[in-house]
């Protein structure tokens, strides 16, 4: 027999009702990897738990971190050295989101300050 917490289960309502519903779905545009990739799950935690929200985007110091349907932080990192080009630019990346309907909130964009928030 298969438990299931209350946290599991209102998940997967809501996602149920979403899906019903035929809300937006936030796919992630080209460009963006997984915050935890990069910087580790305590910070895609942080992300969720100080704001950022499916259909969200954030920026600071040239970070972009959005958030897709399922809660899932990405983030657009510049690169470290200016003489390099992104495949994907800032200006690209943000008009990506904005195309598939992501609004921009205030919250934390990990790595954008420097150090983590760990």
């Amino acid at each position: 027999m298969m438990n299931i917490t209350k946290t599991e289960l209102k998940k997967l309502i809501r996602e149920e009702v979403e899906s019903m519903l035929g809300e937006n779905r936030f796919e992630m545009p080209a460009g963006f990897t997984q915050v935890s990739k990069i910087a580790g799950h305590k910070d895609a935690s942080f992300v969720l738990k100080s704001g950022g929200k499916p259909g969200l985007y954030s920026t600071n110091n040239g970070y972009i971190v959005a958030v897709d349907s399922n809660r899932t932080p990405y983030l657009w990192v510049p690169m470290s050295d200016a003489s390099q080009r992104r495949e994907v630019s800032f200006s690209d990346a943000i008009n990506s989101l904005k195309s598939a309907g992501y609004r921009e909130g205030d919250f934390n964009v990990p790595l954008s300050t420097g150090f983590s928030e760990r």
